[in-house]
């Protein structure tokens, strides 16, 4: 089953996602219409080349016992024709319902963000891009400036690619408290 999704275009589309993942059942079909395997069949390879799950693709875990984070990672590089299209092809799959305004660029993104945000109390919304370890430098004297400021929110779904493996532990969560007017925060030190 490798050798079919290698350079298979449907597995790197944003709106096929969720057809993968929505349906209990998928065939798939070779370019002839032959049938070559279901979701479940295929589930191995599926897995290989989207980075979600077996055991979602299998129906033994739920969609929703996936970390925020986990569930960006596996949209993280798909394609879309409209930048606005990055963020509604997810909605079904954090169970949001917002109007679609195409024509609102990036901004459609950082809605579904925040819509997110007051839906879930998952913190790994949060854990996008690269870490940087301000420890380091505070030991050193470092002391943060204004270009040390940085975006709450992601700007696409591409900047959760390496989260596939992070998990909400609600018992290790913290607060947050976020004016989605200025989602931004800075790294000041107290």
């Amino acid at each position: 089953y490798h050798r079919a999704f290698t350079g298979c275009q449907w597995i790197t589309r944003g709106w096929t996602l969720q057809e993968l993942l929505a349906p209990s059942s998928v065939v798939f079909v070779d370019g002839d219409w032959k049938v070559f395997g279901t979701k479940s069949d295929c589930a191995e390879a599926l897995s290989y080349h989207t980075g979600i799950p077996v055991s979602l693709l299998c129906l033994r875990d739920d969609l929703n016992s996936f970390s925020v984070a986990e569930r960006m990672s596996w949209a993280a590089g798909r394609e879309t024709t409209r930048v606005e299209d990055q963020a509604y092809c997810l909605l079904g799959i954090f169970g949001i319902n917002m109007p679609t305004l195409y024509g609102e660029g990036r901004r459609a993104f950082e809605r579904l963000q925040e819509e997110i945000m007051k839906r879930s109390p998952d913190t790994t919304l949060f854990a996008w891009g690269v870490v940087i370890n301000y420890t380091d430098r505070a030991l050193a004297g470092y002391s943060p400036s204004d270009s040390d400021s940085s975006c709450l929110l992601a700007s696409s779904p591409s900047d959760f690619s390496s989260c596939n493996k992070i998990k909400f532990r609600p018992e290790r969560s913290i607060s947050v408290l976020v004016d989605t007017k200025k989602a931004c925060i800075s790294a000041n030190r107290t």
